[in-house]
């Protein structure tokens, strides 16, 4: 005899109703507890990295210096020069250990003059990556980052909202909003040349790209760091910048990724934060907290903001892990279904809680079905779906 819609497995009913992540999830039933496992893909794997800084035709780490004191190209090309002088420039130690000495750009109002000659052709491809650390509290409606010199133009600047913007081609193209100031953070911008893209990247990610028409000046630019070429024209960057590489090809979005993580102990205050906000997510919206598992994830959470503070790498990795485990045994909890059986036999509506911090699930299989009346779960928020999302 054949099975009826109403005789499917719950595995095989529920199954597409959870096909799409980040959603509150409803079904037709009405009143059964169901506990769940979520099943997720695990990311594909990097390809073995290719690039890293010293792949660069200029990679300059600030932590080496020539016998003239001027700081040491360690990229592929060395007629490639990197200058640092004025009041308001200095290299000193970075407050992240692993990345040595930065240079250092304590204060805007003071003059500054650093800059890559002949960096990269004006009209050819190139990606320019850097890190950079702002401190500026009270920033200007523009604050130059990347600049060339003579006939060039901006080549990127940050709004006080945040916003990244590039002029390279004569007009404003927005690359993305970035409104956090005061942690590391690793730009990337790469520049094709047909067609005239340019494109950024901000943590290994994709944050915006845009184009244009017009032509830009011939020749090879000077490539100046922190500060407009016309000082007036915008405030100068007050931070701290590493790192800083000139390639002279425009990296894809999987180079950019392979260089972003060949930085691993600088990646990992970033990866952490990130774990942080998700695991609050986790536990914020999760009206039980009284099980051992939601207070060891509460405690986790303390120890990882508290260690992020402290900056140290070895103690990061160690409360990343601890964290990662107790997310986990919170999300093992599973989820509850609650469902009036009267309802049920009567075709009413199945409620399907969302679960908890749950954004990026692919699937969710389903393990157990408990009938309970429906009075015993009024806690439970669900809301009634169409019928028509539990068909195969």
């Amino acid at each position: 005899m054949g099975r009826t819609q109403a005789q499917k497995p719950a595995h095989l009913s529920l199954r597409n109703v959870l096909r799409h992540p980040g959603r509150m999830i409803a079904c037709a039933l009405a009143g059964v507890a169901v506990a769940t496992t979520c099943a997720v893909a695990a990311p594909v794997a990097m390809a073995d990295q290719t690039v890293g800084p010293k792949s660069a035709q200029g990679y300059w780490s600030f932590d080496k210096t020539a016998e003239d004191g001027t700081y040491v190209n360690e990229g592929t090309k060395n007629d490639l020069k990197l200058t640092v002088s004025g009041e308001g420039a200095k290299v000193e130690q970075s407050d992240l250990a692993s990345l040595g000495n930065a240079l250092s750009l304590p204060d805007k109002n003071k003059d500054l003059d650093v800059k890559v000659e002949k960096a990269v052709d004006s009209q050819k491809k190139y990606s320019i990556s850097l890190w950079v650390q702002s401190t500026d509290k009270a920033p200007a409606a523009k604050t130059a980052v990347l600049q060339f010199a003579g006939e060039g133009r901006t080549l990127l600047y940050q709004r006080d909202s945040g916003e990244f913007v590039s002029y390279v081609g004569g007009n404003d193209i927005s690359l993305g909003t970035d409104p956090k100031r005061g942690s590391w953070e690793h730009l990337v911008i790469t520049k094709t040349g047909d067609p005239k893209n340019v494109t950024l990247y901000v943590n290994g990610e994709k944050k915006g790209a845009g184009a244009w028409t017009g032509n830009l000046p011939a020749g090879m630019m000077d490539l100046i760091i922190g500060e407009h070429k016309n000082a007036s024209d915008m405030s100068r960057f007050q931070g701290k910048i590493d790192e800083l590489c000139v390639f002279g090809r425009a990296l894809s979005e999987d180079e950019v990724k392979q260089l972003y993580a060949s930085y691993g102990d600088v990646t990992i205050a970033d990866e952490l934060g990130k774990d942080i906000e998700a695991a609050k997510s986790l536990y914020d919206e999760t009206a039980q907290k009284d099980t051992a598992e939601h207070k060891a994830l509460k405690a986790a959470i303390d120890k990882a903001s508290a260690a992020l503070e402290g900056k140290d790498v070895e103690a990061m990795k160690v409360a990343k892990s601890e964290l990662a485990a107790a997310v986990a045994a919170v999300r093992a909890l599973g989820a509850t279904v609650t469902v009036d059986p009267k309802a049920a036999l009567q075709g009413g509506g199945l409620w399907l809680a969302a679960l908890p911090g749950r954004h990026d699930f692919q699937q969710l299989c389903v393990d157990r079905v408990h009938w309970r009346p429906r009075s015993q779960h009024q806690g439970d928020r669900a809301h009634p779906a169409d019928p028509r999302l539990l068909q195969q």
